[in-house]
């Protein structure tokens, strides 16, 4: 899997218009304040149809203080399938279950669904810390790969 560089990550974020948030620290924070979501990392395989990505939105103190990783996942899950469906997705299922990432479980949304006839997965996380919530989705043709991933990725301390 390989990682996109700065470019790459500014073509992500091109509704933005402004990715001066790639050299600043308090650029990215203006933009958090805002309420945008802030792609921070994706990565690829060409090769496998594998994609992950991180991305990072001040959800507000408020929100943070009322929703925990679980009920944020709720709210969300029940939408899933329509949205999908609205890509060219057929036989789609969206459920939550506890994952590990980070060595800590996490609640997570695991989508089933066929594209153009074949098996495509999607993996969402949340971490919610602060006022801030951290997304982190996997996508591709094998649920096992992904789920290999998801129990890869280790805290950086």
């Amino acid at each position: 899997m390989t990682f996109t560089d700065e470019e790459g990550i500014a073509e992500l974020n091109s509704a933005l218009k402004n990715v001066e948030f790639l050299k600043s620290n308090g650029a990215a924070q203006k933009l958090l304040d805002e309420g945008y979501m802030l792609i921070v990392a994706y990565a690829s395989d060409l090769q496998t149809g594998q994609s992950f990505n991180v991305g990072i939105q001040n959800i507000g103190m408020l929100a943070s203080l009322t929703l925990n990783e679980r009920k944020f996942l709720d709210l969300q899950c029940p939408s899933i399938p329509k949205a999908l469906e609205s890509q060219g997705f057929t036989d789609i299922t969206a459920e939550i279950y506890d994952l590990t990432m980070c060595g800590e479980s996490h609640p997570a949304i695991v989508v089933s669904s066929l594209i153009q006839g074949y098996p495509f997965y999607e993996i969402m996380l949340v971490s919610i810390k602060s006022s801030y919530a951290s997304f982190y989705t996997f996508a591709g043709f094998d649920l096992e790969s992904l789920l290999n991933m998801v129990s890869a990725i280790e805290r950086i301390q």
